[in-house]
């Protein structure tokens, strides 16, 4: 009897995938964790809203993805020749972000 409590408590739960929007999905930035995104998968950096970047950067586990988008969103338009996003890479130093972060943040987006 307990089993079956069990089973159907774990049945009915919903978890939520890194949108701010319940039900809408986040967006699927890697196949396994570590893994580098591919390009078609990295959201715009220039066309996103600051709330598609959060959620994005919430997907590849960034910490306080909030403030991040905010910051990115702070200094555009990023140059959209520039794949290594150099401007945006000297933009986020003033914040000074450990390698990590920045790793990530970049691994999420694209020009």
């Amino acid at each position: 009897m307990a089993a079956i409590t069990v089973a159907g408590c774990s049945s009915g739960s919903q978890s939520r995938s890194g949108s701010d929007q319940p039900g809408v999905p986040a967006p699927t930035l890697s196949a396994a964790p570590g893994a580098t995104p591919s390009e078609e998968s990295k959201i715009s950096i220039n066309s996103s809203s600051d709330k598609d970047i959060a959620a994005a950067l919430r997907a590849n586990h960034v910490d306080d993805p909030e403030q991040w988008a905010r910051r990115i969103g702070e200094d555009r338009p990023y140059p959209t020749t520039d794949r290594n996003l150099t401007k945006l890479r000297q933009d986020l130093a003033r914040y000074n972000p450990d390698p990590q972060t920045l790793n990530k943040i970049i691994a999420t987006l694209r020009p």
